[in-house]
């Protein structure tokens, strides 16, 4: 056990302190955040595991609306219009020319994934397996991945977002 030898003048201080003005303003006051449950099983490791736990949340399910490598080491994901990866990366897609938004990946069974487009028409475009594997590959390794589908070249990377956000003003 140690001990402590205070001045009375020390002691004066801290019993003083205890009860200053400080300790009752309103700005030294700790408000416990509440975050939405979807914010929380979007981004789960945003969060800290009492939060996680009191809303029960799960981080070993993957979310259906991630697509992820089969080692789970990089995952995509739609947010706000553009794709971005458990990285920090920021994508684009660029379809037939245009700047695409996306509104969702869903991972289907069978290992291909949909992407939902945003906008009016609200398309959608299957992605085969093989392509997905592709494109999470490429992805990886911070380069723009390439295809055609019903006509249309379809192209996603960092290297657009310039070119989207020019397109859509923002």
């Amino acid at each position: 056990m140690k001990k402590y030898i205070f001045t009375e003048s020390q002691l004066k201080k801290i019993i003083d302190s205890e009860l200053g003005e400080r300790s009752r303003s309103l700005a030294m006051t700790h408000k416990k955040r509440l975050f939405p449950k979807s914010a929380m099983d979007s981004n789960p490791d945003r969060f800290k595991e009492y939060d996680k736990e009191v809303k029960g949340i799960e981080e070993s399910s993957p979310s259906p609306l991630k697509v992820s490598t089969t080692d789970g080491k990089y995952e995509i994901f739609a947010m706000g219009g553009f794709i971005k990866d458990n990285w920090g990366n920021t994508m684009c897609s660029k379809v037939a020319g245009f700047a695409q938004g996306i509104e969702s990946l869903k991972k289907l069974e069978d290992g291909s994934v949909e992407i939902i487009a945003k906008g009016d028409f609200k398309e959608s475009r299957i992605l085969s397996p093989e392509d997905t594997k592709s494109l999470l590959f490429t992805l990886r390794q911070g380069k723009d991945w390439s295809t055609s589908s019903g006509g249309a070249s379809i192209t996603i990377g960092k290297s657009l977002v310039p070119f989207c956000k020019k397109e859509w003003g923002s």
